[in-house]
């Protein structure tokens, strides 16, 4: 098995943050720090609106706590920034650099993941070299196919139509990726801890 199949095999919860809601930094932090504490084993840092100097220094700190709790740091986007922050991968989008790129940036033991929205979309990760995907989810027949057919990891984002439906997380979704969901929950920590509950029941 290679590092980084070993590195994602027992990973199942996946925080993509958004600092939109919050007041100030040490809010946001706090809630990163609650949700680990709650059992979430990925964060992605995922910032849309800051500079890249203000997304390295908070950045800087998210690793420091995912050290803690033993998680995964990824970062969205930015291979640039990944590089500097030393973090343990990049989340590419399908307009992003390409996978091969970002893996000679970062070296072969990057974990580069890739959003999808297609079965093609899907293969291509693959076949290209993601270590795993996310994609949302549309029906069970979808999750289903990417069950048979993809062989790497795949994260579902979280959505409120399928969460509360048991049979099909019971059946069908064993990785959730979440952001409103635990980050903008009164206590992230708990919030993660319900949807840990979930799928590994």
């Amino acid at each position: 098995m290679k590092l980084n199949e070993l590195r994602l095999k027992n990973k199942k919860l996946y925080l993509i943050t958004n600092s939109d809601i919050f007041y100030n930094t040490d809010n946001f932090l706090n809630a990163i720090a609650s949700a680990l504490n709650g059992g979430v084993q990925i964060v992605q840092y995922r910032e849309k609106h800051l500079g890249a100097k203000k997304i390295i220094e908070i950045g800087k700190k998210i690793r420091e706590l995912c050290s803690i709790y033993n998680a995964l740091f990824i970062v969205n986007d930015r291979v640039d920034i990944a590089k500097i922050l030393e973090a343990d991968g990049v989340h590419l989008g399908q307009n992003d650099i390409d996978i091969k790129n970002a893996r000679n940036l970062l070296g072969e033991n990057a974990i580069i993941g890739m959003n999808i929205h297609s079965q093609e979309q899907a293969k291509d990760a693959e076949m290209n070299g993601a270590d795993y995907i996310i994609t949302n989810f549309s029906d069970i027949q979808y999750l289903e196919w990417l069950n048979t057919n993809i062989n790497i990891p795949f994260f579902i984002k979280g959505n409120n139509n399928y969460l509360n439906n048991n049979n099909i997380i019971k059946n069908c979704v064993n990785r959730l990726a979440i952001t409103e969901g635990i980050m903008y929950s009164e206590l992230p920590e708990i919030a993660a801890k319900k949807l840990l509950e979930k799928i590994n029941n």
